[in-house]
């Protein structure tokens, strides 16, 4: 990933993750609205996806957007969204080195130890 970031900055001057996810935001109303528009079965996908939107988390916000986009593009989230929860960086690796395009979200449940 490093590698991409690298090369669009040398390329644009401007970085590639920041400039995606600031304009992803800065449009994520526009697009809840047009998902809440949107009728049929992918309405009722759409639908069913924002309900589950936590305003407060950021990133979970900005994943739900994305898998939206391909939902409302009649595209499988499944091939470009994947979730990774809990597991051994070196899977994430190899799942990364496979994967042509991807977006990648890396999760870590709380443990008991860090409850306490």
């Amino acid at each position: 990933m490093e590698m991409i970031n690298a090369e669009f900055k040398r390329i644009t001057t401007i970085p590639l993750q920041s400039k995606f996810l600031s304009q992803l935001d800065l449009y994520s109303a526009n697009l809840l609205k047009m998902f809440e528009s949107t009728t049929g079965q992918k309405g009722k996908k759409l639908k069913a996806l924002t309900n589950n939107m936590d305003t407060d988390d950021i990133d979970a916000g900005r994943d739900l957007l994305i898998k939206g986009l391909c939902l409302y593009l009649n595209e499988d989230p499944g091939d470009l969204v994947q979730e990774f929860i809990d597991v051994d960086e070196t899977i994430v690796e190899g799942a990364i080195e496979k994967t042509t395009m991807g977006i990648f979200t890396l999760k870590n449940t709380a443990s008991e130890d860090d409850c306490e």
